[in-house]
């Protein structure tokens, strides 16, 4: 158990955490904090108060639940009611996406001492206290075990993106991600990327062998649309014997990360120069990208070294050495 990235989610969300009900995290919390329910009575009590002078409504707290005398019209008794149920409900999707959290926190070797942005915070359960799909939950629960661990890894923009983007949208981008490439060659301008078979002038023979990638033409035009893919169209990643302003030549040998694994493009028998068409991933897209676990796919990659062999490029990938066409 990490103590110290649970340390860091509790001061993190102070008081999102100090009424937790969750079994599994009240265990963790043991140890960092003491005499819970004190806290508990002091603030329903404080809700008890507050509720009384806003809506005039005679509440008290027995027996371990609220009981409500309302003396006004049912207007005011239903529109009361409504609202404990939103509390209730908003309260328990924070408490699920907490709780996960602090399991994902477990998996984190490194935590930064840096602090959350309290302003990021209270966006964050703005947004996340109305979900109460389980895989949605994760998503967010990640985002904000990613953020406590390495502050500044999720924007704001990004919070507003998850916020609109249904469970069917998630699981198509996940789809995508598994696609992704990298250049890692420049830590301070990383580009993923997926390469590019579904352009109009790609042959039908490879928009074919997409199926096999279980990523349509449709769900790249739907990542387009809200913005986890870029909209440009026609881009490439183009490679040069001799760039005449910088004075440098590509290497003839470049490495692509492909989740923990690596693809070496083999230029030595590319004898002009080419350009890879490629789809980029958008800023909010590459943030989510830290979020998936990708498996390498033959199929994609195996794909990639029969559409690049015209180009006089081969590709291997580390695991197998150099890539047979299929």
């Amino acid at each position: 158990m990490d103590i110290v990235g649970i340390g860091k989610l509790i001061e993190t969300l102070g008081s999102f955490v100090r009424d937790f009900t969750d079994p599994y995290f009240k265990n963790k919390l043991a140890k960092s904090m003491t005499d819970a329910e004190t806290y508990r009575i002091e603030e329903l009590s404080k809700a008890v108060h507050t509720v009384k002078q806003k809506y005039g409504v005679d509440i008290a707290y027995q027996g371990g639940q609220p009981s409500i005398n309302i003396q006004q019209d049912e207007y005011v008794e239903r529109a009361i009611t409504s609202w404990i149920d939103n509390q209730l409900r908003q309260q328990r999707n924070r408490e699920t996406i907490i709780a996960e959290a602090a399991h994902q926190l477990e998996l984190v070797p490194d935590i930064s001492e840096e602090k959350v942005d309290p302003d990021w915070v209270t966006r964050f359960f703005n947004y996340s206290q109305d979900v109460s799909d389980k895989e949605m939950q994760l998503l967010w629960a990640k985002i904000l075990a990613g953020e406590v661990a390495q502050p500044i890894s999720f924007s704001l923009r990004t919070l507003d993106s998850v916020k609109s983007l249904t469970r069917q949208e998630a699981e198509v981008f996940s789809r995508a991600a598994q696609l992704a490439l990298v250049d890692g060659s420049d830590e301070n301008n990383i580009f993923p990327f997926i390469i590019d078979f579904y352009s109009a002038n790609v042959s039908t023979e490879f928009s074919k062998i997409t199926r096999k990638l279980n990523m349509s033409y449709l769900d790249i035009l739907n990542l387009k649309s809200i913005g986890l893919i870029l909209p440009d169209k026609g881009s490439e990643i183009t490679f040069v014997e001799h760039d005449e302003i910088t004075q440098t030549s590509t290497p003839q040998l470049i490495s692509l990360n492909y989740g923990k694994n690596t693809v070496v493009l083999d230029l030595s028998e590319c004898q002009t120069p080419s350009g890879i068409p490629v789809l980029g991933f958008s800023q909010v897209g590459m943030e989510l990208l830290k979020l998936v676990d990708i498996q390498p796919n033959e199929a994609y990659l195996y794909t990639i070294a029969r559409f690049l062999e015209p180009r006089g490029i081969k590709v291997s990938y580390s695991p197998s050495g150099v890539l047979d066409k299929q």
